[in-house]
């Protein structure tokens, strides 16, 4: 599964393709989203809002190498557009499946996490992109508009959900490209856009994850500090210094140093203090810092070839 993450794929392709039910006979009703034609592999429906059909597939009926973490990448790409041309063939031959247009555009890369998800979830509060609203749920981080979305979710909990045995700490970044014009006006003006560049699709993707990325500012070197005590307070700030200092002492060699210029109640009390500081951790400024770099480079270790 591992050999899957870190490197941009195709989550979701649906394609526009003018009068091809008129083709390969129209039972469905004309209501928009009534399926046409449906075996296993694909799946096309009548749009009113395209003002024609949709074509969708099913990639585990058509991939033998299709699993849990399955994207596709110009290889499998290449594999859908010599399916899609063969099924095209024996309804209309006129149709060139490069020329159709995208109606929608997943763009995805998995990640593999050292901290649960919901461990990030004040990453998420810093990451924004313009012209958008954002959300959150259990399980996911979105940013969104009418023509787009970016959603960052708990991938592993996606799998369980779905029946997979699976154990890990898996984050999924997702672009989803709703609209025709938009994505064209990403450069991607149709399917054969992509098979001539693959490249185009992944460098999409990382466009965007710069933009959300952008405007992080990590707290300068000592800063988390003064966030400690605006948060906490001074005398909170001087036990969180001390826990932090004596955090590799074996705790009966601590108590008894205490011991010696308090007594022992109070040597107990300020032991038991230090060690329940420790267990909240780094300060949330500084942790915030160190989760938003393993993010970021995990997320953009796919993108040296493109950009660098």
């Amino acid at each position: 599964m591992s050999c899957r993450l870190f490197v941009p794929g195709i989550h979701t392709i649906k394609l526009y393709a003018p009068s091809l039910l008129n083709k390969i006979g129209d039972e469905g009703s004309a209501r928009s989203g009534t399926s046409a034609y449906n075996d296993s592999r694909i799946k096309i429906s009548r749009s009113n809002k395209f003002n024609g059909s949709l074509i969708e597939f099913t990639y585990k009926n058509i991939f033998d190498s299709y699993g849990p973490l399955f994207l596709l990448r110009e290889e499998e790409l290449i594999v859908l557009a010599e399916f899609l041309s063969d099924f095209l063939h024996n309804f209309q031959p006129s149709i060139d499946y490069r020329y159709l247009s995208f109606a929608r555009l997943d763009l995805a890369v998995d990640i593999e996490t050292n901290y649960p998800f919901n461990r990030y979830k004040e990453v998420f509060y810093k990451l924004t992109l313009p012209r958008t609203k954002r959300t959150f749920d259990a399980h996911g981080y979105y940013l969104y508009n009418k023509s787009m979305s970016f959603a960052f979710y708990d991938k592993g909990h996606d799998l369980r959900r779905n029946g997979y045995a699976f154990n890990g700490n898996i984050m999924r970044g997702e672009l989803r490209l709703f609209k025709v014009k938009n994505i064209r006006d990403q450069g991607v003006l149709c399917l054969g856009t992509l098979l001539d560049d693959y490249s185009v699709a992944p460098t999409i993707f990382y466009q965007y994850l710069r933009e959300i990325f952008r405007d992080f500012c990590a707290p300068p070197k000592g800063d988390y500090r003064l966030e400690l005590i605006r948060k906490y307070g001074y005398k909170y700030f001087l036990k969180f210094l001390a826990a932090e200092a004596t955090k590799h002492i074996p705790a009966d060699i601590l108590l008894s140093a205490l011991s010696e210029k308090s007594s022992k109640p109070n040597a107990y009390k300020i032991a038991r203090e230090m060690q329940e500081i420790r267990s909240m951790g780094l300060p949330a400024c500084d942790t915030l810092s160190q989760l938003y770099m393993e993010l970021s480079s995990k997320f953009f270790s796919g993108a040296a070839s493109l950009f660098f």
